[in-house]
């Protein structure tokens, strides 16, 4: 399938501009269909308005107090830095809203892009015979593989990837799994049992858990086909150099 037979979802902070005008005229030019989904701003979490808001859109019990603890959040950084730490929650919970949101609708065949990405043209999008992620960027800066290629070492980075279809509701599940009251803590993480959703993880930047979880004991591809634009100033970390996740 050429990419735009694809449901095509991007991530947009409501304060980028710049990006979502990028992204338009990406769009627009390939005749692509593309969704926009407002990215969670993870700063403004520190409004309790807001934060409930979001939580109740996506149907989570859970308080600011939550992300504090690296019980629950993986790589929490010292509070006197916890604008960074809210910033990868809010990246974390954007992925999961475009999760939400094409579990709700029903939609298939989906690619979840943020918007600091380069479409070049409408490629090909070729397809491994068994797979969970599959993704089509990294920011990898050393990664120079060309081709469909199994993932073996990590691969950082979520600016562009697919789900299979019958995936889709799993990845849902497992990213909302750390949000559970209840299920066994990541202690117990087997080969076989973290797909059910109910093996409690930990919160963590949603590169690095995928990492964790279908990197490592699933089974995911990567065929670069599109370059992240490093024009742009990273919405995460001061130093746009710095990879998110490592």
């Amino acid at each position: 399938m050429k990419l735009s037979e694809y449901n095509l979802l991007y991530i947009n902070l409501k304060s980028r501009q710049d990006r979502k005008l990028q992204m338009e005229s990406q769009v627009k030019r390939l005749g692509l269909n593309c969704i926009r989904i407002e990215a969670v701003d993870g700063v403004a979490l520190k409004n309790k308005d807001y934060f409930d808001q979001v939580h109740k859109e996506l149907e989570l019990n859970v308080d600011i107090e939550f992300y504090k603890s690296r019980k629950n959040f993986k790589t929490m950084r010292h509070l006197n830095y916890f604008d960074t730490t809210l910033k990868e929650v809010g990246c974390f919970l954007s992925h999961l809203k475009v999760l939400k949101c094409c579990r709700d609708k029903g939609l298939k065949n989906i690619i979840i892009m943020e918007d600091d990405i380069l479409i070049e043209s409408n490629f090909e999008v070729e397809l491994p015979q068994e797979f969970d992620i599959l993704y089509l960027a990294t920011c990898n800066t050393y990664f120079n593989q060309i081709g469909l290629t199994s993932i073996q070492s990590k691969i950082y980075g979520c600016q562009c990837y697919h789900i299979a279809n019958d995936k889709i509701d799993e990845v849902y599940q497992v990213l909302m799994s750390p949000f559970k009251n209840s299920g066994s803590s990541k202690s117990k993480l087997t080969k076989l049992n973290w797909r059910s959703g109910n093996i409690r993880l930990r919160v963590a930047p949603i590169d690095l858990f995928l990492i964790n979880t279908y990197q490592k004991y699933g089974n995911c591809f990567i065929n670069k086909k599109i370059n992240v634009d490093t024009t742009f100033t990273s919405d995460i970390q001061s130093n746009p150099s710095k990879v998110v996740g490592i």
